[in-house]
């Protein structure tokens, strides 16, 4: 296979072994330095792969020891040019990305929604790739028609824009409430583990 240049494709070797990612992603805004240990911890990866990946990201330039033996700390160079004009921001971006996603939606339905509810795998934070976006949006009665096609043509330039399913429910407080008395299953996981995203929480809709 032809080697691909460092200096045209600085990324390649960076986000080529999966560990690399969530241990930059641990140590970004510690300025003072962590242990190997607690960058293990941090990023979810076991200790040997961790010592391998920082001695990879240290030999890119891309952190920095300070201290010696057993207090060394390892931390970003935040003087290389690649982690301060192309990986912070880029990290920092996917910080925001959930909490922007969650700003459209509101911003699209808060009109027409008395409350929005997030709910399932993505609320629990277990959302996998392939995984939809489920959405509870309580509704006035008269409307529910409107904002149901309102919602299925949202969902499909979400998906071109995102390349994540949104999945809406769009019910009235009178068939939730028939659907709690019922003691549904889905009523109950989306009161248990749903995040509102309007002031308007569902369980006091509700009341």
């Amino acid at each position: 296979m032809r080697s691909v240049s460092h200096l045209r494709y600085p990324l390649d070797r960076i986000f080529s072994i999966s560990s690399h990612t969530p241990i930059l992603r641990a140590i970004q805004d510690c300025r003072e330095g962590m242990s190997s240990r607690a960058i293990a911890r941090e990023a979810r990866v076991n200790h040997q792969s961790c010592a391998v990946a920082v001695k990879n990201l240290e030999a890119l330039g891309l952190l920095q020891r300070q201290g010696s033996g057993k207090t060394q700390l390892i931390r970003l160079n935040f003087k290389n040019y690649i982690v301060k004009n192309l990986l912070l921001p880029l990290l920092r971006q996917e910080r925001e990305f959930l909490k922007k996603l969650k700003q459209e939606i509101t911003e699209t339905f808060k009109k027409d929604a008395l409350a929005i509810t997030l709910f399932g795998s993505a609320a629990r934070d277990q959302d996998i790739l392939g995984s939809d976006i489920d959405l509870l949006l309580i509704i006035q009665g008269p409307n529910k028609n409107k904002i149901l096609t309102h919602a299925m043509t949202y969902s499909s330039t979400f998906v071109h824009r995102y390349g994540i399913r949104l999945s809406s429910i769009v019910m009235t407080v009178r068939q939730v409430k028939d659907r709690v008395k019922r003691s549904d299953p889905l009523m109950k996981n989306i009161l248990s583990e749903g995040i509102d995203l309007l002031p308007q929480r569902l369980k006091n809709l509700l009341s």
